[in-house]
């Protein structure tokens, strides 16, 4: 499997590639290999596309070297309509794989975080087989990227999957490797001969930093043609069967609906591409699932979560041959990950070989507020506490999540609570359970850029746990020493299957 020796080798036509002044290639057409002329033998595509890298870019000038142009870097490369640049401090979306354009594609596995372009890097990502892109033979395969987000620069790859993760460099064939004036947001090329395939691809993003285009790196697995192949798929068996028995299928787009339900809510149908989106709001960690209303079956789907420039993709399978024999499916459920906030689920979903439907939906991802908890006299009096940074909770639809701080989350002041000398005063969390609770007096300590800490010169409160007891915990009471404090109080509480810990702070002066 070595490459050609020479790029002008006989056999090979240039095609369906326009290169610019500005050495990149012109976006009137896809960009594409090479294509064998009719009686020459059948060789890997990789050979022909160096001939086609070599011949037509390097003479317009169109490879210099493996770091980006610098009208390009300087974000001054022209772009197609829908394209913007990525702030440089955004975080980077992924790209999908395709079997030519109408199909919805499949995810790579990541490379390394910071790629460069003609590494030869000792270690590949191959995804398994349950996972490979199926094509026919001859077919475009489509780069495409993140809605708006254009790239600059790409490297494509290629090794037979067989070598693993370990493919030497003599059977690592280069497919494309360009930069591309203008910038573009998908991007064909011809899929590699008949056999099961490793790609490596790099993306450079069109980028707004002035260090130069942020770089993503993944690895796919495409299997061309029928097998038999090196590494064959677990055929005849299902990869994805059906949630509930299908539906009959839809005869337009129109007959399609997609739903969205979360928590118990009413079903709510998504919005078709460049319509309105219905915003849902989606408690912490409550599951979303999408329904197809009459249970008809998807042959092919993606599932993605979007906000900003970023992708999080929840679920792909690919089948270019739509047989419901391989995948099926009229059932997604799925829990929201990512930050808290509004973010778009799109789903795009075939119905056999030319039925495609995309619906969008606006979710708001619902934060988690700690319960309120007060300090009180024994008179009646009640301060209400200050929740600060740490706070961690496991809920009871399965969600668990802890605060990461730089400082406590308090800076002093708020209400004091003024007590007697050696007079207990109460701790209460309204509608929920005390399990353990621990304090201790102290100062607050401002400290650079915002911050603060807590100090406590051997100020201790005491505690309690009901760890390993099986009887109802016991009403707090605390004893402070003469002097003006700050309390920090860590407390547990539980309540319907939900448990938080926070701590809390209160100022308090004991006379």
């Amino acid at each position: 499997m070595g490459r050609t020796s020479d790029p002008d080798e006989t056999g090979f036509d240039i095609v369906d590639v326009e290169v610019s002044a500005a050495g990149g290639i012109s976006d009137r057409r896809p960009v594409r290999a090479a294509r064998r002329r009719p009686g020459t033998p059948e060789i890997s595509l990789g050979i022909a596309a160096v001939a086609i890298v070599v011949v037509g870019l390097a003479a317009a000038g169109g490879l210099s070297g493996p770091s980006p142009t610098p009208s390009i870097a300087s974000g001054s490369s022209t772009a197609n309509p829908g394209c913007r640049l990525l702030d440089s401090d955004a975080p980077l979306p992924a790209f999908r794989l395709a079997a030519g354009a109408g199909d919805t594609g499949v995810r790579g596995q990541p490379g390394a975080p910071n790629p460069r372009f003609g590494a030869a890097y000792p270690e590949w990502h191959l995804p398994g087989p349950e996972l490979a892109l199926e094509a026919a033979p001859a077919t475009d395969l489509r780069l495409v990227l993140a809605t708006g987000a254009c790239a600059a620069r790409v490297e494509i790859e290629a090794a037979p999957a067989e070598l693993g993760d370990d493919p030497g460099l003599r059977d690592r064939q280069e497919l494309l490797r360009a930069f591309l004036d203008p910038a573009r947001y998908h991007v064909d090329f011809d899929a590699p001969t008949r056999g099961d395939w490793g790609l490596r691809i790099v993306v450079e993003y069109w980028s707004t930093s002035s260090t130069g285009n942020a770089r993503v790196e993944a690895f796919f697995r495409v299997r061309v043609g029928r097998g038999p192949h090196a590494s064959p798929s677990p055929d005849p068996r299902p990869v994805v069967t059906p949630a509930v028995p299908c539906g009959p299928a839809p005869a337009s787009p129109a007959d399609v609906v997609l739903t969205l339900t979360t928590a118990g809510s009413e079903p709510v149908p998504g919005a078709a591409a460049g319509g309105v989106a219905p915003v849902i709001p989606v408690g912490l960690g409550n599951p979303i699932e999408i329904g197809v209303e009459g249970d008809a079956c998807a042959t092919s789907w993606t599932v993605d979560v979007r906000w900003g420039d970023a992708i999080e993709s929840v679920e792909g399978v690919p089948n270019i041959a739509t047989d419901p024999r391989y995948a099926a499916q009229n059932r997604w459920r799925f829990t929201l990950a990512g930050p808290v906030g509004e973010r778009d689920v799109v789903v795009v979903v075939r119905f056999g070989a030319s039925l495609l439907v995309e619906r969008t939906w606006r979710v708001d991802g619902l934060g988690f507020d700690p319960p309120a908890a007060f300090v009180v006299a024994t008179d009646g009096r009640r301060v209400e506490a200050h929740p600060g940074c740490g706070v961690s909770i496991e809920l009871a639809n399965g969600y668990t999540g802890v605060d990461s701080c730089d400082s406590i989350g308090y800076e002093g002041g708020g209400e004091r609570l003024v007590v007697g000398a050696f007079e207990p005063v109460g701790l209460e969390v309204p509608g929920w359970t005390i399990i353990e609770w621990s304090g201790q007096c102290g100062r607050v300590i401002g400290l650079e850029e915002g911050t603060a800490s807590f100090d406590s010169p051997g100020c201790g409160l005491g505690g309690y746990s009901m760890a390993g007891t099986a009887s109802s915990p016991p009403p707090v009471r605390i004893v402070i020493r003469p002097g003006d404090h700050i309390l920090q109080l860590w407390i547990t509480a539980i309540r319907d299957g939900d448990r938080v810990s926070v701590p809390f702070y209160v100022p308090v002066t004991v006379r």
